[in-house]
């Protein structure tokens, strides 16, 4: 019985620093939504992939950061900003990030827009380019339409021509 308490007393005390020193837990774009009221004004973490453009006003820019679900936007300084070296859309993916900062619902200062203003900026992954596979039926399609494509057009290109003796009849009727 001793042994098992000092095995469980020994256990708890080898988790409990790992516990203090684990990372704030980031809070989703759909809480942030949901909830706006409750974080307004509060310090949040918040985790997306960097998609759109990076639109810099002078000594700060704008992120449109996304977790999947929806967008929010995050104001950084410019310095934060030019550590960012791939923005997301189409056949690339973003840099992931960890942005700590301040939520607004309601920004008086930009608006009244929805926004974090960064504190802290971390680069947790680079983005790159991504491969989109094209799929079978559309590349079965992509070599085959173009054959009656191009039976239709003989077709019509063939009801279209005038033989050669009406022609000569059509520009000298005199010849009958």
């Amino acid at each position: 019985m001793q042994k098992k308490a000092i095995l469980f007393i020994t256990i708890l005390l080898l988790l409990l620093p790992g516990v203090a020193l684990a990372d704030e837990a980031s809070v989703s774009s759909n809480d942030l939504i949901d909830y706006a009221k409750d974080y307004d004004g509060t310090s949040v973490v918040y985790i997306g992939e960097v998609v759109g453009d990076i639109l810099s006003r002078g000594d700060h820019a704008w992120l449109a950061v996304s977790d999947g679900s929806n967008t929010i936007s995050v104001y950084v300084s410019a310095e934060q900003a030019r550590e960012i070296s791939t923005v997301g859309g189409y056949g690339k993916r973003g840099d992931t990030i960890r942005v700590e900062g301040v939520f607004h619902r309601a920004c008086a200062e930009h608006g009244g827009d929805m926004d974090i203003h960064a504190e802290s900026l971390r680069i947790l992954s680079v983005g790159g380019v991504v491969q989109v596979p094209l799929p079978r039926l559309v590349r079965a399609l992509a070599l085959l339409l173009p054959l009656p494509a191009a039976a239709l057009l003989l077709l019509v290109w063939k009801r279209r021509a005038v033989p050669q003796n009406k022609r000569n009849l059509l520009t000298n009727p005199a010849k009958k």
